[in-house]
């Protein structure tokens, strides 16, 4: 399982002392797309951002699972907060839907629990200062799957 996964790196991170960022993403207006062009679309959707996501990594490959209908966990081995950063701003500029994401980076002491808490806090503040922001997708995410589209 994802958990499971995500101990273990935490683990090793402790072991090597190899920096490990854990990226919460939640998908812009996904129940839009569910609820207008049914379930297969929004899971097309999050196809195409795996894809990226798995694409712009540089080192060890993303670990990637869904948590919930539109939320999901990227965990990156090796990865600062600095280069977490960069890979997010990256994806989020290659992407086709719209995303926020929140980050956390392992400490010494963060159980898997700490670190998801810590990611899911900066997920919903990023999403609070981009609609505090006025900052909306050039396309709304219904409209990237719409036989028009």
């Amino acid at each position: 399982t994802l958990l499971e996964c995500l101990a273990t790196l935490l683990h090793e991170s402790r072991r090597t002392g190899a920096a490990l960022a854990v990226v919460s993403a939640d998908v812009d207006d996904f129940k839009l797309v569910n609820d207008t062009r049914g379930h297969l679309a929004g899971d097309e959707v999050l196809r195409s951002l795996v894809a990226t996501w798995r694409s712009a990594g540089h080192g060890p490959p993303p670990v990637i699972g869904r948590t919930g209908g539109d939320e999901v966990i990227v965990l990156l081995p090796g990865y600062d907060d600095a280069r977490a950063a960069d890979w997010v701003a990256r994806t989020q500029a290659a992407s086709t839907a719209p995303w926020s994401a929140g980050v956390a980076v392992a400490g010494t002491n963060d159980t898997v629990h700490d670190l998801l808490h810590r990611a899911d806090v900066s997920l919903y503040a990023a999403k609070r200062a981009r609609h505090r922001n006025g900052a909306a997708p050039d396309r709304r995410l219904s409209e990237l799957h719409s036989p028009s589209a």
